[in-house]
């Protein structure tokens, strides 16, 4: 995030509402991450008006290696971001 480089970004257009959501997907094994970072990179993401979400991947589980990880992980993170897109209609 500081250097403007994301690992996944995402942009969704709600056309009911109509708003453009900017969501930033930072990819980050277990041993690299901390909470002081991910709340730097937060509040940075938040100043840029994109919305900070921190995918972990644990040690023991490699998403890599494993596609049904893989593909819970995204389907939690497709849930997320239409909580937030159907939140902001309300």
């Amino acid at each position: 995030m500081n250097s403007r480089e994301v690992d996944i970004p995402i942009f969704i257009y709600d056309r009911n509402n109509p708003k453009l959501f900017k969501f930033v997907i930072e990819y980050n094994g277990e041993r690299d991450h901390t909470p002081e970072k991910d709340e730097s990179k937060k509040k940075i993401a938040a100043e840029r008006e994109w919305i900070y979400i921190p995918l972990i991947e644990k040690n023991n589980c490699r998403f890599s290696n494993n596609p049904k990880l893989i593909e819970k992980a995204v389907r939690e993170l497709c849930t997320y971001m239409k909580n937030i897109v159907l939140a902001e209609r309300n």
